[in-house]
């Protein structure tokens, strides 16, 4: 999905929790050292690495859940029906157990990795702005603050 057509989806979704009482999350990832894969591969390598995160984003999430790639290296992913804690954990450790899995290449395989953020609705945002703004937050503090916090035993 693009940036509008998230908007939408997420729209529909702060309707149902209303109804529901139940959460939405907002995961905002960002590929970390993306810039070197294009320099040294070449931009083509770097957008089959694109298209195939996309790939493994959209496989793993739930089909309830919506994928979008916003810009750049960056994707959202709005996991719904959240009850608790430990489901966002789980979506969290799937979705980036996804991305880190080597990606095949001509020239072997290529490693990518991500940083993270994540904001509830309606915890943290009372908006669509509000909801990414927050996500895209925390994600840049744990870029900057925590390289390499997500490290998860992926098999």
């Amino acid at each position: 999905a693009n940036r509008s057509a998230l908007e939408r989806f997420i729209k529909q979704e702060f309707a149902r929790v209303e109804r529901t009482g139940s959460k939405v999350g907002c995961l905002y990832f960002d590929l970390d050292k993306f810039k070197p894969i294009n320099d040294t591969y070449g931009h083509a390598m770097g957008d089959k690495v694109l298209i195939e995160v996309a790939k493994r984003l959209q496989d793993t999430a739930q089909k309830t859940d919506c994928v979008a790639r916003i810009g750049g290296d960056e994707f959202v992913v709005i996991v719904t029906d959240i009850e608790n804690q430990v489901q966002i954990n789980r979506a969290l450790s799937r979705l980036i157990c996804a991305i880190k899995a080597p990606i095949k290449s001509d020239s072997g395989d290529l490693h990518v990795e991500a940083s993270v953020g994540f904001a509830l609705y309606p915890d943290d945002a009372q908006s669509f702005d509000e909801l990414l703004s927050m996500a895209d937050k925390r994600m840049y503090d744990q870029k900057h603050h925590c390289f390499s916090c997500n490290i998860m035993n992926c098999k």
